[in-house]
């Protein structure tokens, strides 16, 4: 198959690839990645439920110099950096496209491969499904002493039958056979079969409760209001609009459903560019088209900015951007406008990260009242921040993302209201009645998460939570912590 303009290559069958083998990726007959390997050039969005469970397509872009430093091969796991530029085999391909950098109009995108077989991710995980770590079950240890009781019975009853039954004189033959029926009486041989059928009995009601409570929030609902004057909060509706990772498949919007959702609420239009903006772009990359969002028809003019021409259309064009990193809890992105002369770099992320990125004198003084009425609510409370920068393309390329998010200027809360499933309460509750631990893990406000956990019967409603704030010491302090009761402030 041809590989670009320089070289040729040929069809080979999957199982040929060995590590340090290039292949095309934007070949339309390959649907699912074959091995573990390193995107080189091109874009690509994957689908990786088949090893995290998330249903999300996850975009990935050509590997830096800066991300192969982070990568060890003969780790099982990969490093978040490295992550993005990385394609794990056995995950399907929802669309891979080709360069666009205006020198070779036959260049495609292209993967290294890194590891094959059994070395991969997706082989760890069959390997240890082949051949998984012993573990035990409480089911089968009670199960087992059990059988163990019982058969130390039998085999005192067969012991006392058999002396009964010589001191009888009966025929040897006879005193076998009646002192073995003991046996069969006291572990019958179908109680094997019974445990059997009661396990995959429990399993399958078990699995039909795991459906029904994985997750236990089924979106975020919302309302446009119509009364209110949008103009005021233009820089949130700036962030809902352009701060996300959404991407465009067969002319379907695709990405997280939280940012999904809030786009929706927005009511604007999405236009994918061909240049990634998670990835830094050259000098020659600067005039090709980027991802751009625009307001819906009758709000297309901002009568606050004017152009030559009079009033200027509003038209966001992302041109670098930042994804969301777990242990920052927030993204970013910097936008420019049709007829502004600085850019704007916009920022969503939890409200507890925000004091570090934003000027003080920006926060209102009622910022951690706000918070806590909605969070005490079970809302999801997103926070927003903004400044502008006057920055030259080239600055904007280099800039790291610690100089982009700092001297933010907080501008707002998006609130979004999660809804419980109809069948969560009850599900919880036979769960509980099973005599099942259950244990809530979640990214929210602990607030949302002590709200939603009453509203669902996680716990009592009249039940005290204490939440506890750990503060870090030097090495002549230790580590303190204070206990504090959500309720009572």
């Amino acid at each position: 198959m041809p590989l670009g303009s320089s070289c040729l290559g040929r069809q080979i069958r999957s199982v040929e690839l060995v590590p340090g083998d290039v292949y095309e990726v934007s070949d339309p007959s390959l649907t699912q990645l074959p091995c573990d390997s390193l995107l080189l050039a091109g874009d690509c969005i994957v689908n990786e439920s088949m090893l995290t469970g998330e249903s999300v397509p996850v975009s990935k872009i050509p590997a830096t110099n800066e991300s192969l430093g982070t990568l060890d091969l003969k780790l099982s796991t990969i490093p978040p950096k490295a992550a993005r530029h990385f394609l794990f085999s056995g995950t399907r391909i929802i669309r891979a496209r080709r360069p666009h950098d205006g020198k070779d109009d036959e260049a495609v995108a292209l993967a290294i491969v890194a590891r094959t077989g059994f070395n991969t991710t997706k082989g760890a995980l069959v390997r240890s499904m082949l051949f998984p770590k012993p573990s035990g079950f409480k089911f089968y240890t009670d199960a087992f002493r059990y059988i163990s009781v019982m058969g130390g019975v039998a085999g005192v009853g067969f012991v006392a039958s058999f002396v009964n039954f010589v001191r009888l004189k009966l025929a040897w033959h006879l005193i076998v056979v009646r002192a073995l029926d003991l046996i069969t009486i006291v572990v019958p041989p179908a109680l094997p079969a019974t445990l059997t059928i009661g396990t995959n009995f429990a399993l399958s009601r078990f699995s039909d409760l795991l459906d029904q409570s994985s997750t236990l929030l089924p979106g975020a609902a919302h309302e446009r209001d119509p009364t209110v004057d949008y103009s005021v909060h233009k820089a949130v509706l700036y962030t809902m609009a352009s701060c996300h990772s959404l991407r465009t498949v067969d002319s379907d919007l695709m990405g997280d459903p939280l940012d999904l959702k809030m786009f929706d609420f927005t009511s604007w239009s999405f236009k994918e560019g061909s240049q990634d903006p998670f990835s830094v772009q050259t000098e020659e990359l600067r005039h090709q088209d980027h991802s751009m969002v625009h307001p819906p028809a009758g709000s297309e003019f901002d009568p606050e900015a004017m152009d030559e021409f009079g009033t200027a259309a509003i038209q966001l064009s992302i041109i670098r951007g930042f994804e969301f990193v777990s242990q920052l809890r927030r993204a970013s992105v910097v936008t420019w406008q049709s007829g502004s002369l600085d850019a704007n770099i916009y920022v969503k992320g939890a409200p507890e990260c925000m004091k570090a990125i934003c000027k003080p004198e920006s926060f209102p003084l009622d910022y951690e009242d706000l918070l806590d009425f909605y969070t005490h609510r079970g809302f999801r409370v997103i926070a927003c921040a903004t400044k502008a920068v006057s920055s030259a393309w080239a600055d904007i390329q280099k800039m790291e993302r610690e100089q982009a998010e700092s001297g933010l200027d907080f501008i707002g809360f998006i609130i979004f209201e999660n809804k419980l499933k109809p069948a969560t309460a009850g599900t919880i509750e036979e769960l509980g009645q099973a005599g099942i631990r259950q244990v809530m893990c979640t990214g929210d406000n602990i607030l949302t998460a002590i709200s939603v956990a009453r509203e669902c019967s996680l716990i009592d409603r009249t039940a005290h939570c204490f939440v506890a704030h750990i503060a870090e010491g030097t090495f002549a302090l230790l580590r303190s912590s204070r206990w504090t009761d959500p309720n009572l402030r």
